[in-house]
């Protein structure tokens, strides 16, 4: 059976109301299909005997380098295709109207998964590489190894929360409303599936549940983790640090992001000079470059933001001439829409962690406390990076006449910094919790849409099949 029907498969079965253990011999074959089917390494070594083949730390480790199953098809970009960042022509639009789930995240309907037997979606993708790191959990904590191996089983039961946490936190700020600290405790937030049992019913968390467990188990990774990783695609105490630093300030409270991308930055604040890179490339930016801290990256459904989506012209023109960023990131085509090439090496986006990012949130989190000089300074040593910066053309350092100031400013470069790496849908949400009152309009067939700051539908609808098996709240209209 092919990978992506197991994934269906074994979806459909975590989210359904009844017990479905009745049948242990489909339930094993399902299980170790994903498992195995993730890593064609790993099976040429494990036979499927085992109800997981995780019989060791290194199949465990082995099973989360696969970075296909791991760093890549989990992650979501529905939140993106559904931000002002991007706009579809009335041809592209037209290419893709065969297909509700895309034409419904464009426009902000009602039903994005809506169309008949589409279970090959960034929900379940997502819950499948949650399924994985439960499983590899759960077969840890049988394992009894010798103190000379503690360490190595240290890392790797790091690493799996916090990929687990990643997830968890992107399907949080797509399908949940922006975090308000009076309202978390009632918002509805996603299903913490922290079992591979299939026994165990699927339920609603509250948004504060969600968060809270993610930061638990980011603060247990950071104990087990070592300081830098062995290779880009994992997880270490440095990438955790940022992603504890994105949580916070998803969730608004920004001393405490500025605090965690501080320590990441503690730990490697190398960034790359824009001014090295060239330009007329097709993708100027290499794909495990000095600034990744994790790398991963997203297919970018529900449509390609790469090839189908363009960007938007305000946003584009807010790039000053001397912006190294203006012609890294995009290409001009012949029809005068400008297209995105800025990811990182390949024809998936970047969504990971990086340190240019972790400057921008340690001088937003300055900038908020008052700190001006501190904030600008932070800011500038981005930009140096970012602009034209020769002896003929010195880079002029940024300034700001108050600490407000300094925070449009960093905000205004945060945009076009992390320019669809799944960043804006969330930062939409908290800045309209501070009246910031960004309203989005689409243009479609000569008709407007238009969603408002606050709306319901900034926490996109889960899918239509997850509701009706399982028996759980859909997001309110």
């Amino acid at each position: 059976m092919p990978r992506q029907e197991l994934i269906r498969s074994l979806l459909v079965q975590i989210f359904k109301k009844e017990n479905f253990m009745k049948q242990p011999i489909y339930f094993f074959v399902l299980l170790t299909g994903i498992l195995v089917c993730s890593c064609k390494k790993f099976l040429d070594k494990k036979d499927n005997t085992s109800l997981s083949g995780v019989e060791s730390i290194t199949d465990a480790q082995q099973l989360m380098d696969d970075v296909n199953s791991v760093n890549v098809s989990p992650l979501l970009t529905y939140g993106e295709c559904s931000s002002d960042n991007c706009y579809l022509t009335q041809e592209a639009y037209d290419g893709i109207s065969y297909y509700q789930a895309y034409t419904d995240t464009y426009t902000w309907g009602r039903h994005p998964f809506a169309a008949a037997g589409d279970e090959t979606n960034d929900w379940n993708d997502a819950y499948a590489g949650v399924l994985i790191m439960n499983v590899i959990l759960e077969e840890l904590g049988k394992m009894k190894v010798p103190n000379a191996e503690i360490k190595n089983l240290d890392n790797v039961k790091g690493s799996a929360l916090a990929f687990r946490s990643w997830y968890f936190w992107q399907l949080a700020t797509a399908f949940d409303k922006g975090y308000n600290d009076e309202t978390a405790g009632t918002d509805l937030g996603i299903p913490l599936r922290l079992t591979a049992n299939f026994n165990t019913p699927s339920s609603r968390s509250t948004n504060k549940e969600t968060y809270t467990k993610i930061i638990e188990d980011l603060e247990t990774a950071l104990r087990l983790l070592p300081e830098t990783p062995a290779i880009a695609s994992r997880p270490s105490k440095r990438s955790v640090y940022g992603m504890l630093a994105n949580v916070y300030l998803s969730m608004r409270q920004y001393d405490k992001a500025g605090q965690y991308a501080d320590s990441s930055l503690q730990l490697n604040h190398e960034l790359l000079d824009y001014n090295t890179l060239d330009p007329g490339a097709d993708m100027p930016i290499s794909q495990y470059n000095k600034e990744i801290s994790l790398y991963m990256s997203s297919y970018g459904r529900p449509f390609n933001l790469m090839y189908q989506g363009f960007v938007d012209s305000l946003l584009y023109n807010s790039y000053a001439e001397d912006d190294l960023r203006k012609t890294v990131f995009f290409r001009k085509n012949a029809d005068n829409t400008i297209s995105f090439k800025g990811s990182y090496g390949e024809s998936y986006l970047f969504v990971g962690l990086a340190n240019g990012e972790a400057y921008l949130v340690k001088a937003e989190a300055e900038a908020r406390a008052g700190n001006t000089a501190k904030a600008m300074e932070d800011l500038n040593t981005l930009m140096q990076n970012r602009m034209v910066n020769t002896s003929v053309h010195p880079f002029v350092p940024l300034t700001a006449s108050s600490s407000q100031d300094a925070l449009q400013k960093v905000l205004r470069e945060r945009r076009k910094e992390l320019v669809f790496r799944e960043r804006r849908w969330m930062d939409i949400k908290r800045l309209n919790l501070e009246d910031a009152n960004i309203i989005l309009t689409r243009n479609v067939n000569d008709q407007t849409y238009t969603l408002m700051p606050n709306a319901n539908r900034y926490a996109i609808p889960l899918p239509d099949k997850a509701i009706n098996i399982s028996g759980m709240p859909q997001n309110p209209e």
